[in-house]
């Protein structure tokens, strides 16, 4: 079984909700290696070099000055940089790999209309954070036997 490298993209890693979902992935899915960025330049940097099988994205982040749209060409909301990162694997901004592989969407917005922006834009699905932690941990689990060629955790 190769070793399977998620990417969890949070400004506020430490909050109690992320420590949760980071400590959960550890225990339930030992065999997968966890990379955090809790910026978009970290993020950046980490998905180019990182070669990861899967990303798990918050909506909301602090976005960085000059963070332009690849699609909207317009300076990027705080409210939608995980979209924007979505949008950018899904286009090949950071390699072909992105394109297909299993991207998550994390966030306590929960309104349609940011869920079908999500969805629209190509996320795997949409999870709020703590409440749906568990059914995330769950899909991974299958990304990864699809991965690994049926191999299961």
């Amino acid at each position: 079984m190769m070793e399977i490298r998620i990417l969890f993209f949070d400004d506020l890693p430490g909050n109690s909700e992320n420590m949760s979902l980071i400590l959960n992935i550890a225990r339930k899915l030992p065999d997968c290696r966890l990379i955090t960025a809790d910026s978009v330049n970290t993020f950046e940097k980490r998905v180019k070099q990182c070669d990861c099988d899967i990303i798990i994205l918050d909506i909301m982040a602090t976005s960085p000055k000059n963070f332009i749209g690849l699609k909207s060409k317009q300076p990027v909301d705080n409210s939608k940089v995980g979209i924007e990162l979505l949008i950018r694997c899904r286009e090949g901004y950071y390699g072909n790999k992105y394109k297909d592989s299993p991207i998550y969407m994390r966030s306590t917005r929960r309104e349609a209309s940011i869920i079908a922006e999500c969805r629209d834009n190509g996320a795997t699905k949409c999870f709020s954070p703590g409440f749906d932690d568990m059914k995330l941990i769950e899909k991974i689990k299958k990304d990864i036997a699809n991965i690994n060629g049926g191999y299961k955790l």
